[in-house]
C-alpha cells in the first residue's frame, strides 16, 4: 500500500507507471509524471478551483497529455519507469 505523498515524491521525481482499479471495477495502466517539462505552462493570474482531496492524487497522464486522477487506494502497483 502507498501513501498519497509516496506516489507524488516518486512522480515529482520521474516518469511512473501506475496500475490501479477504475471506480467502474475495470483495471487501467496510466504512464504519469509531474515533472516540470510534462507538465503545461502556470497561467499567472489562474484561479484555482478544486479544493485538495487526500484520497485522490492529480498527475499528468503522458499518453493522454492531459490531467487525470485516481484514488490513492485502488492503486494496485506503482513502477518508476527510465
Amino acid at each position: 500500500m502507498w501513501t498519497k505523498q509516496e506516489i507524488f515524491e516518486m512522480a515529482r521525481e520521474g516518469v511512473i507507471r501506475v496500475t490501479f482499479t477504475k471506480s467502474d471495477g475495470t483495471e487501467r495502466i496510466m504512464v504519469c509524471s509531474l515533472l516540470d517539462q510534462y507538465l503545461p505552462p502556470i497561467m499567472e493570474d489562474a484561479e484555482v478551483t478544486t479544493k485538495d482531496n487526500p484520497n485522490v492524487l492529480a498527475v499528468m497522464d503522458l499518453q493522454a497529455r492531459s490531467w487525470r486522477s485516481f484514488r490513492i487506494n485502488s492503486v494496485i502497483k506503482v513502477e518508476t519507469m527510465e
